[in-house]
């Protein structure tokens, strides 16, 4: 059985996701804060997630010689660190797929 909302479609962008993510719309600065971690107190700023996404994808192309199309496994617990690696690994073509550090439990 197939369900449909009844609601109206939503328009999907043709973008990926780094472009849709830091298209910046409403011209938010390059030093404004965008998130903290609550513990360590460390920040990211709308400039600093951009380019340390860009050199994690860089470091996995260059460094690492992943190639587009390849499959890698993010095994971490949250912290402030993740968003970057999960879109620097995105933005260098590299497939993602996630494992909670709780796993280890259960194994």
């Amino acid at each position: 059985m197939i369900f449909k909302s009844k609601l109206p479609d939503i328009k999907i962008s043709p973008e990926g996701i780094y472009q849709y993510m830091t298209s910046n719309p409403n011209g938010i600065s390059d030093d404004k804060i965008i998130y903290i971690d609550g513990i360590t107190d460390k920040s990211y700023t709308f400039g600093k997630f951009k380019s340390e996404s860009k050199k994690f994808a860089a470091g996995l192309l260059d460094r690492f010689k992943f190639k587009r199309g390849n499959v890698v496994a993010i095994f971490s617990p949250n912290q402030i660190d993740y968003p970057v690696v999960l879109i620097g690994t995105i933005v260098a073509g590299i497939k993602v797929t996630e494992f909670s550090f709780r796993l280890l439990k259960n194994l």
